[in-house]
């Protein structure tokens, strides 16, 4: 019994060791067919979801993104009547197992058996198994001893309850990756800096004011550790100048200057590992960076040539008159043309079709087309 206490501990600390990360959940695999008696090996194996292909990991040889959609079939009622965390036999050879596209062209060119071994439900909802880890024979003549099948209780428990982590911990990371791409098409730069002042990630906009790689920072993980990009963050920074409405920082090439907005961001539902990795936003706006807005909004509000013309003149401060004077029409015509600029674009004023222009759509990179890749 002590020894299974001990397999089983370390087991149990590799398992809640690091939810979220595949690799984590590999090297529990790798631990827990250790653990078994020799002959044995540990295989995991989750379903295609909507959103995701199915998995299969196998010890000692790696992952792969396969279809496993009947990994377990309707006709395996014993499997998909056991209950969340729970432990059921797998006879040798099972004639429905071993002819299920997980076994047939998985485990099978692996040298693995259709049993016997054990079936341990990680995750499932109410008409099917979604996850399970296997244990099974990679060579003839093993099957589970009573070693095995304790240690596969103890263990299927806490595999439901670390694999519900995994999937939402997983999740909430995919989130973060897509929310630090879509900051690749802004044309603002954008820095996300952590709890100790150091730059967690910079987009490339961000990324090209500061001279630095985009992406996240490489920063270690000691207090006091300092990264290149970090450095040039608190470089930038150390040169701000006020102004009445804004916080100007110049570039650090041309001096150019370079608008700033700062917020705290609160994550009171996030681990504590995001809500300090990702402390405080900063954004700089470059007007070198900006995308093309009139050209955006041409194609938006289908402005005319000679609209975009006056857009483009009322957007640098010229007044109505003037743009009239430069475009060689009327007044007259340019307040006609005015209002169809108004009807066009949803707005009332002059100051707000220019605030139009500055914003939203001149905010993205011009690089930023659809479909595009880095």
């Amino acid at each position: 019994m002590r020894e299974l206490d001990a397999r089983g501990w370390d087991l149990l600390e590799a398992l809640y060791g690091a939810p979220g990360e595949g690799r984590a959940w590999g090297r529990f695999l790798e631990l827990l067919t250790r653990a078994l008696s020799p002959g044995g090996i540990a295989v995991f194996a989750a379903r295609s979801r909507a959103d995701q292909p199915g998995m299969l990991a196998v010890s000692g040889l790696g992952w792969q993104r396969t279809d496993l959609t009947d990994f377990f079939t309707p006709s395996m009622r014993s499997a998909a009547l056991l209950p969340l965390g729970g432990v059921i036999d797998l006879i040798a050879d099972h004639p429905v197992f071993g002819a299920s596209k997980l076994f047939v062209e998985s485990l099978a060119p692996l040298g693995i058996r259709a049993g016997p071994g054990l079936i341990l439900v990680n995750e499932r909802d109410a008409q099917q198994v979604i996850a399970a880890t296997l244990l099974l024979p990679r060579r003839s003549g093993w099957k589970p001893s009573a070693s095995d099948r304790a240690l596969a209780e103890l263990l299927a428990p806490h595999m439901a309850i670390a694999r519900r982590l995994h999937v939402r911990l997983a999740s909430r990371r995919m989130d973060i990756e897509s929310l630090l791409k879509a900051f690749d098409h802004l044309a603002l730069g954008v820095l996300l800096i952590d709890r100790r002042g150091r730059l967690s990630f910079a987009n490339r906009s961000g990324a090209e004011i500061l001279g630095i790689a985009p992406g996240r920072s490489d920063a270690g993980a000691a207090e006091s550790s300092r990264d290149a990009g970090t450095e040039a963050m608190h470089a930038l920074m150390r040169k701000e100048r006020g102004t009445r409405d804004a916080l100007i920082y110049p570039h650090p090439v041309d001096g150019r200057p370079l608008q700033v907005f700062s917020t705290p961001l609160e994550w009171p539902d996030a681990p504590s590992e995001i809500s300090g990795q990702y402390a405080q936003a900063v954004f700089l706006s470059d007007p070198k960076t900006a995308g093309n807005p009139i050209g955006v909004l041409r194609e938006l509000y289908d402005l005319t040539p000679q609209e975009t013309r006056l857009a483009l003149l009322l957007l640098a401060d010229r007044s109505l008159a003037d743009a009239a004077g430069n475009l060689g029409i009327r007044k007259s015509t340019a307040k006609s043309m005015l209002k169809s600029l108004f009807a066009k674009t949803g707005v009332r004023r002059q100051a707000s079709l220019v605030r139009l222009l500055l914003s939203g759509p001149g905010m993205f990179r011009e690089d930023s087309k659809a479909g595009s890749s880095r």
